[in-house]
């Protein structure tokens, strides 16, 4: 046995940082996964039916369904019906990828009223 085996169990540094909320933190992240990923087929559906999704009804349903989840029900849930993401990681590194999305899309849309503003008219 080495001497960290023979120790008493304390928390280290990083249980103590993370470990509180991290079931939650999973949660979310795959929560939010399986959100964007059925919202936008949704959307496609719709759209090609000239009709477009109503996002806060979609959320406030798609939060109802999937309240009693946990962070390993919502990963199953994903890797068992969208067969391109083969696992966890495949599942993190979509959900970086739409913050990122987010966060362009967002940057994007103020430097666009930006420019709005720069040739409005004053009346």
């Amino acid at each position: 046995m080495n001497k960290r085996q023979t120790q008493t169990k304390r928390q280290t540094p990083m249980q103590k940082q993370f470990a509180a909320d991290c079931e939650a933190k999973r949660k979310e992240c795959f929560l939010g996964v399986a959100r964007e990923l059925t919202g936008r087929a949704k959307q496609r559906e719709l759209s090609a039916k000239d009709k477009s999704l109503d996002w806060e009804k979609f959320n406030a349903y798609f939060e109802k369904a999937y309240a009693d989840y946990d962070s390993e029900e919502m990963l199953e849930e994903i890797l068992n019906n969208v067969y391109w993401l083969a696992d966890e990681q495949a599942v993190i590194d979509l959900r970086f990828r739409y913050l990122r999305d987010a966060q362009e899309a967002a940057n994007g849309k103020r430097h666009n009223d930006d420019d709005a503003d720069e040739f409005a008219v004053a009346k």
